[in-house]
């Protein structure tokens, strides 16, 4: 697999206090134009990774307690994640409900 050689994006974690939660995984969608964080805490969150800009936080429920794996489809349309309690499978574009991708 060939290294991600995109910057991820300052600030991420928007208002967060990032010194206080650690984001992880960090998952480019196959165009490099979206990133997936997750972490500790219920929230997924998704970035226009050119612009540096979040764009959701999903929350997921407070029962996700961490976020350790995301991982887009490779057509872009979907994305993956699992915490403690299980996987999800979101459709993007529904994700982002008219966001500009």
């Amino acid at each position: 697999m060939a290294p991600v050689r995109q910057r991820v994006p300052e600030g991420v974690g928007g208002q967060a206090d990032v010194t206080r939660h650690i984001y992880f995984p960090l998952e480019f969608r196959p165009d490099g134009k979206l990133l997936a964080l997750g972490g500790r805490g219920p929230n997924l969150y998704v970035w226009d990774a050119r612009r540096g800009q979040e764009l959701k936080a999903v929350g997921l429920g407070q029962s996700a307690g961490f976020i350790g794996l995301a991982t887009f489809s490779p057509d872009g349309r979907w994305l993956a994640c699992a915490g403690t309690s299980g996987p999800w499978v979101l459709e993007v574009a529904k994700l982002l409900g008219g966001a500009k991708e």
